[in-house]
């Protein structure tokens, strides 16, 4: 079963998104996108069979039977610590209020792409990004070296690599979940699944596996071309290696390093990669392409 990992930042992401179609709903009288369309794509391009998201007190809960059974609640103290340990190391080179301060909103997706990261690890499963990878540039200027040359190691042995994926053609109405469903439980879906659960066995060559990717998300889409296109979506790809432990996970703040590094230790020897699945083009293509249309249909009425 391939999980993907989607945390409290991401999720936020989903649900401002999300907040932006009913608003535009109740301006146009139009009928938008929710967030399980977009949970839906993100399902189909990467792959994923289980869901794993943060038992928060304001989680969104699937609108189909079909997501709930593929959705699993994880509690927030199994990973509370990553969270407490990533707050201290970062607020202790930071002024106070950092964290709710604009001046250093940029280090926000820094900070939640590490908690994240380090939440997936824990669980054994892939990192669901709506929102991308943090560029570290943007805020290299507001981060002290203990923290700077870490970050910048870990976000520099993440391999960019683009794989056509097939998502839905649009927000997945009621009338198609049937459909939806079929395709997914079917062996077609399924070798598309295993493709992508290769991309983090180490043991299997990128070169190998990414070939593999390509021909079964061409067949996913070939077998349902009136539901489905094919898109490039973005992969971001993090070898474990003994040099990336000691240089990256090892050298973070305090004893955020010591857990750091036996997450990543784990996966060294489990010969594991972490795969991070970059959907912003996706999560914008939803969002705007409902917006335009709905205040299309609503001028033109």
């Amino acid at each position: 079963m391939k999980k993907g990992f989607i945390g409290p930042y991401q999720l936020g992401v989903l649900s401002g998104a999300s907040d932006a179609l009913r608003i535009a709903e109740e301006v146009t009288q139009e009928h938008g996108a929710d967030l399980e369309g977009i949970f839906y794509a993100t399902a189909f391009q990467a792959g994923v069979d289980e869901f794993i998201v943060p038992d928060l007190k304001d989680k969104p809960s699937p609108k189909s039977e079909f997501l709930a059974a593929r959705t699993r609640y994880i509690p927030r103290k199994d990973t509370e610590t990553h969270t407490k340990l990533t707050r201290a190391a970062f607020s202790a080179y930071l002024p106070n209020g950092w964290e709710r301060s604009e001046e250093f909103s940029s280090l926000w997706p820094l900070e939640s792409f590490l908690i994240e990261l380090m939440d997936a690890m824990s669980v054994g499963a892939c990192v669901l990004s709506p929102w991308g990878i943090p560029d570290i540039a943007e805020a290299d200027a507001l981060l002290p070296s203990e923290l700077s040359v870490p970050l910048s190691n870990l976000l520099a042995s993440v391999k960019d690599v683009q794989a056509p994926s097939p998502i839905p053609q649009k927000a997945i109405p009621t009338e198609d979940i049937q459909r939806f469903n079929d395709i997914m439980a079917g062996d077609v879906f399924s070798n598309y699944v295993s493709a992508q659960y290769s991309l983090e066995d180490s043991g299997t060559p990128l070169e190998t596996s990414l070939p593999t990717v390509v021909s079964s998300a061409r067949l996913v889409f070939a077998k349902n071309p009136q539901l489905l296109q094919l898109r490039k979506s973005g992969l971001g790809i993090l070898q474990i290696t003994p040099k990336l432990v000691d240089a990256a996970f090892g050298k973070l703040p305090g004893a955020l390093a010591d857990l750091a590094a036996k997450l990543g230790s784990n996966f060294l020897e489990e010969r594991r990669r972490v795969v991070i699945y970059d959907f912003r083009s996706s999560v914008q293509d939803v969002l705007l392409s409902n917006l335009v249309r709905m205040f299309k249909a609503a001028n033109a009425k």
